[in-house]
């Protein structure tokens, strides 16, 4: 009834899905924890505040990322999107950083020259390594005076809130289906297992506590289940017979 009561106050279908997992989630870590006895009930189990359409996860394909980032480059020429939110997309594709993630960044926590920087995630602290890309973005991104957060947002001193609105712009620009922020660090986990990277690293990257998490993003499309076939069939070429 508590719960009931809070999300009836709360305004818009996403907030409430919010309101509502945050719950949920805050119980099972209480648990977890054993804040709670481990059989205590969780208010929010099974909750579904409102019926939204959800768009479905998948990771980007090459042409898609190209096509997205000419649209992003092009808005940001015009000013319809700012450097500090540019950034921010261009960073969680390139460091599969959660949309969080890439907003709490500080500049204290980003070393350039080491080409490291320090994440604060749902795990904890993780140390990224910075690609030449990743310390291109960072380089290119104006620093605000007063603001420690390296995407600055629109209040003075405060990071990018909300990017749903302008990333669907972007979208649109671009000419293809919609897409999650969240999707952008699918693209890169997905990129970089399609890629031949170890699974270890990716988690490791991601800060996936679980290695089946970090298995599960690897979406097998058309293109990579046929170039996963052509890797598989070069492995074995030795066993086909000799012609003539």
């Amino acid at each position: 009834a508590d719960v009931d009561r809070l999300l009836a106050k709360v305004t818009g279908a996403r907030n409430r899905a919010y309101v509502a997992a945050l719950i949920r989630k805050t119980i099972n870590f209480a648990k977890r924890a054993r804040y709670l006895p481990a059989d205590a009930g969780n208010p929010a189990d099974g909750l579904v505040p409102s019926r939204t359409k959800s768009v479905a996860a998948r990771a980007l394909e090459m042409d898609e990322v190209v096509a997205f980032g000419r649209a992003l480059g092009a808005m940001e020429a015009e000013g319809k999107v700012s450097p500090w939110l540019a950034g921010l997309l261009r960073l969680s594709l390139l460091c599969g950083l959660r949309p969080g993630e890439a907003a709490s960044l500080t500049w204290a926590r980003v070393n350039l020259p080491r080409r490291k920087m320090m994440v604060e995630g749902k795990t904890g602290e993780r140390e990224v390594f910075l690609s030449d890309a990743a310390a291109e973005v960072l380089s290119a991104v104006p620093r605000v005076q007063g603001c420690d957060y390296v995407f600055a947002g629109r209040r003075y001193g405060k990071p990018i809130v909300g990017v749903h609105k302008v990333l669907k712009s972007v979208q649109e620009r671009a000419g293809f289906e919609r897409f999650r922020p969240y999707d952008l660090r699918h693209s890169a986990a997905t990129g970089a297992l399609a890629g031949g990277a170890d699974v270890r690293a990716v988690q490791a990257l991601l800060g996936h506590s679980d290695l089946k998490t970090t298995a599960g993003y690897l979406h097998a499309s058309d293109a990579r289940r046929r170039l996963a076939a052509e890797h598989a069939a070069a492995f074995g070429r030795s066993v086909l017979p000799i012609k003539g």
